[in-house]
């Protein structure tokens, strides 16, 4: 099976879950039995600095820095699309398309709407799939509503939602397969297109184990967040909870670190208020800081999908705290290990009364440990990717299959339409 896997770059900086997620499924997939894979994508690094970091995957990097943020103004795609509708990379997809014959086409994020008509020009007749991190939809609509800065900023990304919206509709209208983080965003895709078939591919692990960890009052009264905060919306959902949470627990004696990539401005103006809130920024190896905490939470009110940080805080045997809403996806073997809820402050008094008990702690990061054994495994996912797309296949290729009617009645738009 011949792959052509279009992604929005080839990074390797692995500092965000949307870059982990889709480079691991990518190699996941490239080394399943009889499967030939390129992926294609952007990287502004000079041609000779470029290493390839799997030798399963042909690594095709589009060597052209993204647009700038103006070229939205100028296009009708959404942000992320028109950052990446760069000409060196929509001709190397054209070219990929036309030169080569492939089994599958792959749409890797939603900005790859960009990719529909040049697959359509091409004459690309086999199954077309699209990665969907969440559904961007609802996420960028909360963000847009969420925002309360500059009154031209909220506007523009009251247009940027109208565009995200526009793209999963023709994603949705024209795909022939949505993969999903969550079974959540796959009911939100089949609301847009009933007949749309879809694959939850919750995110496997490749990260560090600790097989064996003791929580006693040795270890320090902290909790730690971890992730990437250079996206709007973490930084919203960010300084959102510890406006809520900052005080609280200074008063209950826990310090709150926050680990991951903050942009200075954000980190200089916003830390000089909080009392328990430490921003660490980017930490090369978290290992001692995952030691020393009594929890990992998870506080993002925007935006849906998996989030990967539950999967450190898991295997790193360091107990969960979030709110529902960002805890989907957990299994339901998992579910109950750890500590949820909808509200801010109901959140908070469970999270410090977690704390304050090593003995319940210590209970339920081996609980959460136990139950997620052998749950997220990438090899697995892709070996069910596969056979999901040899499916889609044979059915397309069948005369008689209800698929392949359907997708030619369906009249699929073939544009973005706002």
């Amino acid at each position: 099976m011949r792959v052509l896997w279009l992604g929005r770059s080839v990074d390797l900086t692995l500092d965000a879950g949307d870059r982990v997620y889709s480079y691991s499924f990518v190699c996941a997939v490239a080394e399943q039995p009889g499967v030939t894979l390129s992926y294609i994508g952007l990287t502004d690094q000079d041609k000779g600095q470029f290493e390839p970091s799997s030798l399963a995957v042909d690594w095709r990097p589009v060597h052209a820095r993204a647009n700038s943020s103006l070229k939205f103004l100028y296009s009708s795609l959404p942000m992320s699309g028109a950052k990446n509708d760069v000409r060196e990379y929509t001709d190397a997809i054209f070219q990929a398309l036309t030169r080569e014959p492939w089994d599958v086409v792959v749409l890797d994020h939603y900005a790859l709407a960009l990719a529909i008509p040049l697959i359509d020009k091409a004459g690309f007749r086999g199954p077309v799939v699209h990665i969907a991190h969440d559904f961007e939809t609802h996420v960028t609509r909360d963000i847009a509503e969420s925002y309360s800065g500059n009154p031209v900023k909220k506007a523009l990304l009251k247009l940027n939602a109208k565009r995200t919206a526009a793209a999963e509709r023709l994603l949705a209208a024209r795909c022939d397969l949505m993969v999903t983080l969550t079974e959540k965003d796959a009911v939100s895709f089949r609301e847009i297109n009933p007949r749309l078939d879809s694959l939850v591919i919750a995110p496997g692990y490749r990260g560090a184990v600790v097989e064996s960890r003791t929580i006693s009052d040795a270890v320090p009264k902290r909790v730690i967040a971890i992730g990437s905060y250079t996206w709007l919306a973490k930084r919203m959902n960010l300084l959102e909870f510890v406006q809520s949470a900052d005080e609280f627990f200074f008063q209950n004696g826990i310090e709150f670190r926050v680990i991951g990539k903050i942009p200075e401005d954000f980190h200089e103006i916003r830390v000089r208020q909080w009392k328990a809130t430490r921003l660490l920024g980017f930490v090369d190896d978290p290992t001692v800081e995952f030691d020393n905490a009594r929890m990992g939470l998870v506080v993002d009110r925007t935006g849906g999908g998996f989030k990967l940080k539950m999967l450190d805080y898991i295997f790193q045997r360091v107990p969960v705290g979030g709110y529902t809403h960002a805890l989907e996806g957990l299994p339901d073997k998992v579910a109950p290990h750890v500590v949820g809820h909808s509200e801010t402050e109901p959140l908070l008094k469970a999270i410090v009364e977690a704390v304050n008990n090593p003995d319940r702690l210590q209970h339920m990061q081996v609980a959460a440990f136990q139950a997620a054994k052998g749950l997220f495994d990438w090899s697995s996912n892709g070996k069910r990717f596969i056979e999901k797309l040899n499916e889609l296949g044979a059915d397309l290729q069948s005369p008689e299959s209800p698929r392949r009617a359907g997708r030619m009645q369906r009249g699929e738009p073939r544009s973005l339409q706002v």
